[in-house]
C-alpha cells in the first residue's frame, strides 16, 4: 500500500455549482518529494484540505499510511498559504506552539524552536512580534513552526506555496535549503507551487493537475534534477516550456486567470 492514496475521490465545495475533483485516483510513496502544480482554482490546495480533515464531505476513499484522514490526525504537518501566526506571541513563542502539547520541558521547547528559527535565517528575531516582520519573514516563521513538528513523529509534510511571499533572492536561498532538508527527512513531502522551476527543482516528482473537474493527475519524474544548474540543460528547458504551455492552454480553455 502506498503512503498516500486517493481512490475515486469526487469533491466540490457546497457554494460552487461545479465539481473540483471527479473519480480522482493517485498515490504517493513513503519519502516521495512531490510538487503539485496547476491552474489557480483547480484543486491543488483542496487536496491538502482533504488530507487534513479540513474538508470531510467527499465520495471515494483517502488513506494516509493505511488510515483515513480522521484516523491519521496528527500525521501531517501542514503549512497553509497564510502564516496564521498569533499576533500577541513573539516569534519564539509562535514556533514553540506545536510543541506545547508534547511531554517535554520548557527548555527543550525553546532550544528546538531556536534551532528551527536559525535554520530559516531569522536568528535575532525571537522576541519580535509578527507585526514587526515583513510578509516573507512571517512565512519563514510559519515554515519553522511546521518544521519542528517533523522532529516529533509527523510523517507527512504539506506545504501550500511556502515561499510565495519571499523576495527572489531569499526564495532561491530557501529553495536550496529546503532541498537539503527534505532529502534527509523520514517523511513524505507534498508542496503546492505556481513556480514551474521551483516544482522541477524541489520535487523528485511533479503532479500536474488540469481540467475542471480534475479526473487524473499527470506524474512527471524530475528526480534527475538534483541542483539548480540542472534546470538549464536542454531537456529541463524543454520540460519547463511544456509545463508553461500546459498552463497557457488551460487558461485559454477556461477563460480565466492562472
Amino acid at each position: 500500500m502506498s503512503f498516500v492514496e486517493f481512490n475515486n475521490v469526487t469533491f466540490g465545495y457546497k457554494e460552487d455549482d461545479y465539481l473540483l475533483l471527479e473519480d480522482l485516483s493517485f498515490s504517493a510513496e513513503k519519502n516521495d518529494i512531490i510538487t503539485v502544480i496547476g491552474a489557480s482554482g483547480c484543486g491543488k490546495s483542496t487536496l491538502f484540505r482533504l488530507m487534513t480533515c479540513l474538508e470531510t464531505e467527499y465520495k471515494g476513499s483517502i488513506t494516509i499510511n493505511g488510515k483515513t484522514p480522521k484516523e491519521a490526525t496528527g500525521t501531517a504537518a501542514f503549512m497553509p498559504q497564510k502564516d496564521l501566526l498569533m499576533p500577541w506571541r513573539n516569534i519564539l513563542k509562535n514556533v514553540t506552539l506545536p510543541l506545547e502539547a508534547l511531554p517535554m520541558s520548557k527548555a527543550e521547547r525553546i532550544s528546538q524552536a531556536k534551532e528551527a528559527i536559525e535554520k530559516v535565517g531569522l536568528s535575532g528575531c525571537e522576541n519580535k512580534r509578527p507585526s514587526e516582520l515583513s510578509g516573507g519573514m512571517r512565512q519563514r516563521v510559519s515554515f519553522a513552526r511546521t518544521l519542528v513538528q517533523l522532529w516529533h513523529g509527523r510523517e507527512l509534510m504539506l506545504l501550500d506555496e511556502p515561499f510565495s511571499a519571499l523576495d527572489s533572492l531569499t526564495r532561491i536561498s530557501m529553495q536550496d535549503w529546503l532541498i537539503g532538508q527534505v532529502k534527509g527527512l523520514d517523511a513524505t513531502v507534498m508542496m503546492v507551487t505556481h513556480d514551474v522551476e521551483e516544482a522541477m527543482l524541489v520535487g523528485n516528482k511533479i503532479f500536474l493537475l488540469s481540467g475542471r473537474p480534475v479526473k487524473q493527475i499527470k506524474v512527471i519524474d524530475v528526480s534527475h534534477i538534483t541542483c539548480r544548474e540542472d534546470l538549464y540543460t536542454p531537456s529541463s528547458v524543454e520540460l519547463k516550456n511544456e509545463l508553461v504551455r500546459a498552463f497557457l492552454t488551460e487558461k485559454a480553455e477556461r477563460g480565466d486567470n492562472i
